[in-house]
């Protein structure tokens, strides 16, 4: 499953990105440099208004943070 976690560099976000990594789930996360660093499959330094939702076209599941 292909997720976006909006706030994914926050402290929920971070927690929730690596337990969906941990069950083997594609994670693009939106967030800023200077909350936690999380790695994922795309992580956009854009806050929810500033994305391009073509490009997330295959994403199943949003968790908003």
């Amino acid at each position: 499953m292909k997720t976006l976690v909006t706030g994914g560099t926050g402290f929920i976000g971070s927690h929730l990105i690596k337990a969906l990594q941990d069950r083997g789930h594609g994670v693009i996360a939106t967030g800023t440099s200077g909350e936690n660093s999380v790695t994922t499959d795309k992580l956009l330094h854009l806050h929810l208004h500033g994305i391009d939702w073509s490009e997330l076209h295959d994403v199943d599941v949003i968790f908003h943070q």
